[in-house]
């Protein structure tokens, strides 16, 4: 929007806004801009907020660019277009975490999707993202939504998009839900009824505990464990566990003590649910913050291993003793560590592994290779992100081979184990990539990225682009194994390609920098000026590293050695990776 479009905007909600919090907000708002500072003002209005395949997501507050009752009602008006357009007699099943303001959006949610046809079921505590995905599966629904930020600060609230198959809606119906949402007017274009009147009707139906029981069963199902209850009783694992404050005590716990290990000493400090995650700011259990209060009770009670959830329970971090200190193993490491025993269980058992499918993506550890080689599984690699391996996991089920799966594990502390329960086909009029190519038309986003990773590994001389960014490689690969590959050729990046790496380097795409306000910044992105210090300070380093510790380039080449100019990564283990 520009400055006249924003000002008519903001006009437009103090006029149809009737929640009291966001009435005083906008109330203060005007009273800064009239004093010069618009700020807030510039941040709360200058978009909409997108979108996409992990749905929305933003700081709470007022405004097109913050989550509240007005960008979630819009959204999930166009959820519910696209649920009506797509399916007969659809049906969604909603769940949130922790998080402010959580129940508020589950209500509103839940109210417009029966004012729209949409028959809801709502689970009536906190849940996790998976038994969300579970639910949506076990109960025949359409689609799914899961209010929650993930692992974002306090300040942040979202709103997850599921489809038929438990997992994030695809970059198709993302697109056409996006649509939508455009076509859909944030205030007089969302449909509403009464929750309590929808409940009580019946187009709104309480999430039982029989779900949850089901959902408890099929989790149990899944141990590979060769040890009997008496020989786990003999040998306790003691733990000390963290939910951070969000949604995984009952869960985490209940599993836990069904499969035997009742020695579990929670977290005092976060064992209760709050929004406001008063022990860290950024309630990520990658991060040392995080883990630091449970750190601190294994230092008190020994335990075997520190588990720590995040506030939606779709990721768990993991410390162990070394030494005096704990050591946090990153997902990498315990995506290895779970397959590896895995597949040393069902080895035991005789089990032919030669018919075993896993599954990780294409920017994850290869010492899953090694793993591939020793077991004989089949390893299959896939684009970052959940939806991506449940794809590939769906395909098995489709061909009726559901049992070949084993593991799947990207680097980003998620590891999916299994689908279960029911599963709807994509609705067939959405074109896949194939369906393109072969009408004449070229694939786009998703379909397109296995095609352009192809395409660039089959160049050599880009073979040594790696981008600075933690665990990615622009061209799709396994990053360490296309810079060592690169510096053996002796292959210098082309100006466009280390320009646009460069970008993506610095914290935000560029698509993402074109939205920064004239006179403002986006919360999370960096300044334009340390954008361009940032290049700077790059290109200085790049001459350095083409210089080499020894001599100068010049010197270099009159002695006939090569420098490898592959542009140095960040941080201890990224530097092992040129070696």
């Amino acid at each position: 929007m520009n400055a006249r479009d924003m000002h008519a905007e903001m006009a437009r909600w103090t006029e149809n806004v009737t929640e009291p919090d966001l009435a005083a907000e906008l109330s203060r708002m005007k009273e800064a801009v009239e004093t010069g500072d618009e700020s807030a003002f510039t941040d709360a209005f200058f978009q909409d907020l997108s979108f996409g395949t992990a749905g929305l997501r933003g700081t709470l507050g007022a405004g097109t660019n913050r989550m509240n009752v007005y960008t979630v009602g819009r959204a999930t008006q166009g959820f519910a277009d696209y649920l009506n357009a797509h399916f007969e007699n659809p049906s969604v099943a909603i769940a949130r975490d922790s998080r402010n303001n959580g129940e508020l959006f589950v209500r509103t949610a839940a109210a417009i999707f029966a004012a729209n046809g949409v028959r809801v079921y709502v689970y009536p505590r906190i849940s996790p993202v998976p038994t969300l995905s579970w639910a949506v599966r076990d109960l025949g629904c359409s689609g799914g939504v899961c209010v929650t930020a993930s692992h974002n600060p306090a300040a942040y609230n979202g709103y997850k998009a599921y489809g038929p198959d438990g997992c994030q809606i695809t970059s198709e119906a993302a697109a056409a839900i996006s649509a939508a949402i455009e076509g859909t007017d944030i205030f007089s274009g969302v449909k509403s009824v009464d929750f309590d009147a929808a409940l009580a009707k019946g187009d709104v139906t309480w999430i039982d505990d029989t779900v949850l029981e089901r959902y408890y069963d099929a989790v149990l199902s899944k141990s590979v464990s060769n040890l009997s209850a008496d020989e786990v009783a003999k040998a306790p694992l003691k733990l000390v566990y963290s939910p951070l404050n969000g949604t995984g005590l009952v869960p985490v716990t209940t599993v836990l003590k069904r499969a035997g290990v009742t020695d579990v000493a929670v977290v005092p400090e976060q064992r209760d649910p709050d929004g406001d995650f008063p022990t860290c700011p950024y309630p990520n259990p990658e991060i040392r913050e995080a883990m630091q209060k449970g750190i601190e009770l294994c230092e008190r009670v020994h335990p075997d291993l520190l588990l720590a959830t995040d506030p939606d329970a779709d990721r768990v971090g993991v410390a162990v003793k070394d030494g005096e200190d704990y050591l946090l193993l990153t997902g990498n490491e315990m995506g290895v560590l779970l397959l590896d025993y895995i597949c040393r269980m069902r080895a035991e058992r005789d089990e032919n592994l030669a018919e075993k499918v896993a599954v990780t993506t294409i920017v994850s550890s290869a010492m899953v290779d090694a793993l591939a080689a020793k077991y004989g599984f089949e390893l299959r690699r896939c684009l970052t992100g959940f939806k991506y391996i449940g794809d590939i996991i769906t395909e098995l089920a489709d061909a009726g081979q559901a049992d070949r799966f084993i593991f799947g594990f990207e680097e980003s502390y998620g590891r999916p184990c299994a689908r279960q329960g029911r599963r709807e086909r994509k609705p067939a009029h959405l074109p896949d990539g194939a369906e393109l190519q072969a009408a004449g038309e070229k694939p786009r986003g998703r379909d397109a990225r296995p095609v352009r990773r192809a395409r660039v590994l089959a160049q050599p001389h880009r073979v040594g682009v790696v981008s600075r960014r933690r665990g990615g490689c622009r061209d799709g690969g396994n990053h360490g194994a296309l810079a060592r590959e690169g510096a053996k050729r002796g292959c210098r990046p082309r100006r466009r390609e280390r320009r646009r790496l460069q970008r993506r380097g610095n914290g935000a795409s560029t698509r993402e920098r074109r939205r920064v306000p004239p006179g403002g910044r986006q919360q999370g992105h960096r300044a334009p000026e340390r954008h361009r210090a940032k290049d700077q300070a790059l290109r200085v380093r790049e001459r350095r590293h083409a210089r080499g510790r020894r001599g100068t380039a010049r010197q270099h080449r009159d002695s006939g050695q090569k420098t490898a100019c592959v542009r140095p990564q960040r941080g201890r283990r990224d530097r092992k990776l040129l070696a």
